[in-house]
């Protein structure tokens, strides 16, 4: 055979060859694909007092428990999440772990958020701009199902049922009529060192209620905040429900109220802070009647007038 020409036969299992790496290679890329650009991503606020930097917080699919993709907080507590393009119903959890701190409002410095510890969020879509994760989320992730890793209950969770879970701790804890914020809003939660004096006014009364809850906890010698509520969580699934124990550390929290407003936020701030107690009004057997009166919110006006006449002789 001359120099530089093929064998047919040499040619043909050359081709073959060829067309059977091909082949392989692209099977391949189709079992472990390329993952997209994130085209879309989803900003996270963990709240329990402010989280430090690098705070880790993972997005799950809620109706398959698929991770979609992580992020940590910034030097402000926020995280921005990828999402690559999934706008459905999701399940957020923020992490522990070592060096994972948050500030404790109570012992008034930064404290561990261990291993062990996580706050869980379900939301019905990620198409919110921000969404708030915090220690009344937590309730409602519990009580939807979601376990301590994030996963779903079986079959997955929907629109629907993610909905019905934050709306009946949100009307537990807060009142079916309470619209000063929402469980899914992003809270503006204390932080050390700092005195807030500006912020959206949901954002603020929303973390100042929460560090109003847990200085409750503390009172109450019922240990942290965190722990109280995973025992709220828990109770409220085994009650379907319903609470025991809830109204009264809300009202008692919305007592706090003023003394966390003055602790942490500028003075400009604590009327609206503490105006949200004239609206609280939980509702913790679920019977659709608030189970304690709306707390006080410390101030009050009175008049009075009086008229006699008299004689005598």
């Amino acid at each position: 055979m001359r120099s530089g020409v093929l064998n047919p036969l040499r040619r043909v299992i050359t081709i073959a060859s060829v067309t059977t790496i091909s082949l392989a290679l692209a099977g391949c890329f189709l079992d472990d694909p390329i993952p997209p650009s994130p085209s879309s991503s989803i900003a996270v606020t963990p709240a329990k007092g402010a989280f430090a930097a690098n705070t880790p917080v993972t997005i799950y699919r809620a109706d398959s428990g698929v991770q979609i993709g992580t992020g940590v907080t910034d030097a402000n507590g926020n995280a921005a999440v990828p999402l690559y393009g999934y706008t459905g119903p999701i399940i957020i959890k923020v992490s522990g772990g070592t060096g994972i701190k948050y500030f404790d409002e109570v012992a008034n410095q930064m404290v561990d958020f261990g291993a062990s510890d996580s706050l869980l969020a379900v939301s019905p879509s990620a198409t919110a701009s921000k969404i708030g994760v915090s220690p009344l989320t937590n309730v409602a992730a519990v009580f939807a199902g979601v376990s301590a890793t994030g996963a779903p209950p079986a079959g997955g969770l929907t629109t629907a049922s993610i909905t019905g879970a934050n709306t009946a701790v949100k009307n537990a804890i807060l009142g079916a009529s309470f619209t000063a914020f929402d469980l899914l809003d992003a809270p503006t939660p204390p932080r050390q060192g700092v005195v807030i004096s500006s912020g959206d006014a949901n954002s603020l009364q929303y973390g100042a209620f929460i560090a109003a809850l847990a200085k409750s906890v503390a009172a109450s010698g019922s240990g942290t905040l965190l722990a109280k509520m995973n025992a709220l969580a828990a109770e409220f699934k085994a009650g379907n429900g319903k609470f025991t124990t809830s109204a009264t550390l809300v009202e008692s929290a919305a007592n706090n109220m003023a003394t966390v407003a003055a602790s942490f936020y500028g003075s400009s701030l604590a009327s609206s802070i503490v105006s949200i107690n004239a609206t609280l009004r939980p509702d913790a057997d679920g019977n659709g009647v608030p189970t304690v009166p709306t707390a006080g919110t410390g101030t009050g006006t009175g008049t009075g007038t009086g008229t006699g006449t008299g004689s005598s002789s």
